[in-house]
């Protein structure tokens, strides 16, 4: 076991699902978005703000929007656009909802929105279900959700979603990640036995692996130091969080893309899936590679730390 270090609690925000984070460059900060507080349904997005280059001792900054879900969110921050927040809608189609979202300057009770990305086609998300979003090349932006029938869906698209991949998973979508700007990386929980499994798109030769390491929520990917690495909740009646990188040159030859070896098990235990973000380098810190997760108090607490270095 491993102990995280900068590690905060935020005692006014709380969910019952898993958290999303991202980094925004124009505050300088982590941004979380999460679904509720206490027994609300209403999303919430937050900027983490405090001393420089750490996540102890900082506040959040919250902005509630008046739109809502059953399930965690998604959040991204995209080069020329800002940040952009997926969910699925509490409407009776559950409706995949993408916009751009534009906060009041300092501390607010509404997000004002300009959206974007409506899937029209009222595709439904099922299970513990959350959409999830990353870059694509030359297309910045990728959502991944569940159709009706528990299958993963991804779609490229700045307008208009068309969903043209369809895998069969377990409870969450994939995890979406681009790397080196050539591949788009997707990770999620395999049906049956939630194994986690990988795959790259365009699709090639060995581009979908499965791992023996497995988990009941869906796993989370960033990179970090030049590595592709992954966090998931373990399935050791704890739910203790995991971290690893991600070996490319196995998962490019067909083998499994997670080191047991390199498996990092933290002694914090997460409620649901826990979210990966690179904290790029600060005035008084260098980069680091930060976990925010939902804790399992009792109260859903939601809490960041960091991972590495």
């Amino acid at each position: 076991m491993r102990d995280v270090r900068d590690k905060m609690t935020w005692e006014q925000a709380t969910s019952v699902a898993g958290p999303a984070a991202t980094y925004s460059p124009e505050r300088g900060a982590p941004v979380i978005a999460w679904r509720g507080n206490r027994n609300s349904r209403n999303l919430t997005l937050a900027f983490v703000v405090g001393p420089a280059g750490q996540l102890a001792a900082t506040q959040l900054e919250m902005h509630v929007s008046q739109d809502a879900s059953s399930f965690a969110p998604a959040l991204r921050y995209v080069a020329g656009s800002g940040l952009v927040l997926a969910w699925v809608g509490i409407n009776e189609g559950r409706t995949v909802n993408v916009a751009i979202v534009e906060l009041p300057a300092g501390t607010g009770q509404v997000v004002s929105r300009q959206r974007v990305f409506v899937n029209n086609g009222g595709l439904s998300a099922g299970g513990d279900a959350a959409p999830s979003l990353g870059p694509f090349d030359p297309t910045p932006l990728t959502l991944a959700c569940l159709n009706p029938g528990g299958e993963v869906c991804l779609a490229s698209a700045r307008s208009a979603l068309q969903f043209d991949v369809a895998e069969s998973v377990a409870w969450a979508p994939a995890s979406v990640e681009g790397v080196a700007l050539s591949f788009l990386r997707a990770a999620w929980t395999r049906a049956g036995d939630g194994r986690l499994e990988f795959m790259s798109l365009p699709v090639r030769d060995n581009s979908r692996v499965v791992s023996a390491q497995s988990s009941l929520f869906k796993p989370s990917l960033a990179e970090y130091g030049g590595e592709l690495y992954v966090a998931w909740v373990g399935t050791d009646g704890d739910r203790h969080l995991n971290v690893a990188p991600v070996d490319l040159s196995a998962w490019d030859a067909g083998r499994d893309p997670i080191d047991p070896e390199r498996v990092e098990t933290l002694t914090e235990l997460s409620l649901a899936a826990p979210a990966l973000v690179t904290l790029p380098v600060a005035a008084f810190a260098p980069e680091r590679l930060a976990i925010f997760w939902t804790g399992v108090d009792g109260a859903g607490l939601i809490n960041g730390a960091v991972v590495r270095p």
